[in-house]
């Protein structure tokens, strides 16, 4: 994180970039995990971004000092609202609710309702974590507990869906956000998953078999 004036200088084909902190727990929490970081970037390519990893001096060096690193290829299928007040993603995919899918959710929240979100943060958090066919999921954050975003992978976009629209915590956190409007900017994306590079296993979740998944 020290470096992160260096990660978010202008690197050719990148559009976009977020260095991102993470939650202890299972993420979702108001406590930090200072040993899981985060790095969202938008590309002009696949070319671009693989010349990146691929090559770069500064990312060989992190993924040397790091004990797992995984990367997440994804292509934007939908997105609603902005971060930063722009949106980062181009939508280039079609969106198939039987392939696997991943979701990013972004929003800052108004310091007048901080203590309201994190009271609700605890249940909805936890009903994710033993969903069945959730894959992968983290809270992240440019900013303790003001900037906060979530990352999920689901095996099916159809098992995301009922899990945001018909389980009872998350819903509730959905009825609040509508009653108290307590963003001052939020996004939602939605992904397709084109490929995933790095360590079989990523804080215990199989990440090698959403690879095969993605690759037959």
């Amino acid at each position: 994180m020290g470096l992160r004036s260096f990660v978010n200088k202008k690197i050719d084909g990148r559009t976009f970039a977020k260095m991102l902190g993470t939650g202890s727990g299972n993420g979702f929490s108001t406590k930090p995990n200072l040993g899981v970081y985060g790095w969202l970037a938008c590309w002009e390519s696949r070319e671009a971004a693989d010349n990146f990893f691929n090559h770069s001096t500064f990312f060989k060096n992190y993924r040397k000092r790091a004990g797992d690193c995984v990367t997440f290829y994804l292509q934007p299928t939908m997105v609603h609202g902005v971060w930063d007040g722009k949106n980062p993603f181009t939508i280039g995919g079609v969106y198939d609710a039987t392939k696997p899918v991943a979701v990013l959710t972004r929003a800052t929240i108004k310091k007048k309702y901080l203590f309201k979100f994190w009271k609700y943060v605890p249940s909805a958090s936890a009903s994710i974590e033993n969903y069945p066919e959730k894959l992968f999921s983290v809270g992240i954050g440019e900013l303790p507990w003001v900037q906060q975003a979530t990352v999920s992978i689901w095996q099916t976009g159809q098992a995301m869906t009922d899990f945001a629209y018909k389980n009872p915590y998350h819903a509730v956190v959905v009825k609040k956000t509508r009653e108290l409007g307590w963003y001052s900017e939020e996004l939602f994306s939605r992904f397709n998953i084109i490929d995933v590079q790095g360590s079989d296993f990523f804080g215990g979740h199989d990440v090698a078999f959403l690879r095969h998944k993605c690759r037959s």
